[in-house]
């Protein structure tokens, strides 16, 4: 079987002459590789782009959330005894499970936490009494659960109290030395300082 050589014919256009033009067959694949080069360097940049606007969006809302949490408990004339009772009993939170099958990288062991209606999991709630630390995961058992990554530490007192301990310290989340809270503050651990204060911006 063979094709007439005025079957086939190279695509043609119009140029600014009056004249018609046409492209060959190895300039259009050379065009679309390039083309094709060019969306295999920038999509992923794009995609990463993108994921990080929706991780800041989301984890400047739950910090939002959750310090509205925490300022209206320690408000009341009887705050809750202690971070599992906060959380437990709170219209802004979804669910609680104190069995999460996610790592804990403090200590290797599954966690447990609540769900803020942002999405966000508010990981690793100790039950401490006063105040607490947690992790605030914007994508909740998703990956990479990291600190830094799409982990953020932070510690709180929702208690009418100020809190004062010179000798608490958790070097595995950031924090370390003398924590001092005042009642219904919300302070970052100190290696996500940079990264709270923009998301507060």
């Amino acid at each position: 079987m063979f094709f007439s050589h005025s079957l086939i014919k190279p695509i043609q256009y119009e140029g600014l002459d009056g004249m018609e033009h046409g492209f060959t067959l190895s300039e259009l694949i050379i065009s679309m590789a390039v083309l094709g080069l060019i969306s295999a360097l920038c999509l992923p940049q794009v995609f990463n782009e993108v994921e990080s606007i929706k991780k800041e969006a989301v984890l400047k809302e739950s910090i939002a959330l959750l310090n509205s949490i925490i300022v209206t408990e320690s408000q009341k004339d009887e705050p809750a005894a202690n971070s599992q009772e906060l959380f437990t009993k709170n219209a802004n939170i979804t669910e609680c499970r104190w069995d999460l099958d996610v790592i804990n990288p403090n200590d290797g062991t599954d966690t447990n936490g609540c769900r803020l209606l942002t999405g966000a999991w508010v990981l690793d709630v100790n039950g401490h009494e006063q105040f607490d630390s947690v992790q605030l995961d914007w994508n909740g058992m998703a990956p990479p659960n990291e600190l830094g990554k799409d982990r953020l530490a932070v510690a709180f007192n929702w208690s009418e109290q100020d809190y004062d301990d010179p000798t608490w310290s958790n070097e595995n989340s950031g924090f370390m030395g003398s924590t001092q809270l005042r009642s219904g503050e919300i302070k970052p651990a100190s290696m996500h300082r940079d990264w709270y204060e923009r998301l507060l911006r």
